[in-house]
């Protein structure tokens, strides 16, 4: 398919196009730019909902149950799956889907991995652009779930509407798991494992820490004890993802907020597209192959390069060497 073609399919809904196009974007082909020009005008009321905690703390399994759930209500869902990279291949070890498996025959429902690549933050490296894509096929919610890193994944709340962030008591430090950076960007905190011995307590202890708290955008974060695996208070979790999106649409000042995401969107993929046109253009410059002489020959330092090619490129206009 030609990216044209790529484009109409996925407004038409047409699973095998975003299939295609999200390959486009992952691989980093030719033209992946072209592809997401073509989807970006597209408005679509897809719900974002970033699901993130460490290693085992359920993630996939606590996905898995909102799926049937939110199926059961009619409406379509698009999952976003960071998996780990395998050493060998360099894909994505796809543990989430597996664990979804009963989902992927059913239409209402499209089921993406893609690996970390190494990148950090939880999510990979071009997460957000097929984020971009799976909204613009119009799906009624779309989930993304971060690799399990630990505390840098940040990424996705930046990334989503709905920040869902889990942990698991009993880890033998939940004092500094409550410190952590992770637990400072969820909109909903679930404590998966409730049938543990030391969950409410540790539920409690992240209650208290929460209400020491400012609060973002005017929301109090809940927080909520479940047992993924056999579905116990996930119900009471699918309706504090409707509650929160029902209150930051009606936010007041919900259009400057979305003008914001949209500035900070737009400074992302200038400095993207900055880079990959810097990677290309600069190796080949006299000016540039001069200044990485007197970098290796520490006659100046990396601070003082990056300013004579900074200001070498703000006078200029760099043609791409034919």
């Amino acid at each position: 398919m030609k990216f044209g073609e790529l484009v109409s399919g996925i407004k038409k809904g047409d699973r095998l196009a975003l299939g295609k196009a999200l390959s486009i974007i992952e691989n980093e082909d030719p033209g992946s730019l072209e592809l997401l020009a073509g989807t970006g005008d597209i408005k679509t009321s897809t719900w974002t909902v970033g699901i993130t905690g460490p290693p085992g703390s359920g993630k996939s399994t606590l996905l898995d149950k909102l799926i049937k759930l939110i199926r059961d209500d009619g409406k379509s869902i698009g999952v976003l799956a960071v998996d780990p990279t395998s050493p060998f291949s360099g894909g994505a070890i796809l543990g989430d889907r597996i664990r979804m498996q009963r989902h992927t025959t059913d239409n209402g429902v499209f089921i993406r991995s893609m690996a970390s690549r190494g990148s950090r933050g939880g999510l990979a490296l071009h997460s957000r652009e097929a984020a971009c894509l799976m909204r613009a096929f119009g799906f009624d919610y779309l989930f993304i779930e971060t690799v399990g890193t630990g505390q840098l994944e940040l990424d996705v709340m930046s990334a989503s509407d709905t920040c869902i962030v889990l942990q698991t008591p009993g880890s033998g430090d939940d004092i500094q798991m409550i410190k952590a950076g992770i637990l400072e960007i969820g909109d909903i905190y679930v404590v998966n494992r409730a049938d543990h011995e030391c969950a409410v307590e540790f539920a409690s202890a992240l209650s208290n820490d929460l209400e020491s708290r400012p609060l973002r955008d005017g929301w109090s974060p809940p927080v909520m004890l479940t047992v993924a695996i056999d579905g116990t208070g996930v119900p009471a979790v699918l309706h504090a993802i409707e509650e929160h999106k029902k209150h930051m649409l009606s936010l007041p000042d919900r259009k400057e907020k979305e003008e914001k995401k949209l500035e900070e969107e737009l400074l992302r993929i200038m400095m993207m597209t900055i880079e990959s046109r810097l990677k290309k253009v600069l190796p080949g410059r006299s000016e540039y192959r001069a200044v990485m002489e007197k970098l290796a020959s520490c006659e100046i330092d990396p601070y003082s390069a990056s300013k004579i090619l900074t200001n070498l490129i703000l006078k200029e206009d760099f043609n791409e060497p034919a």
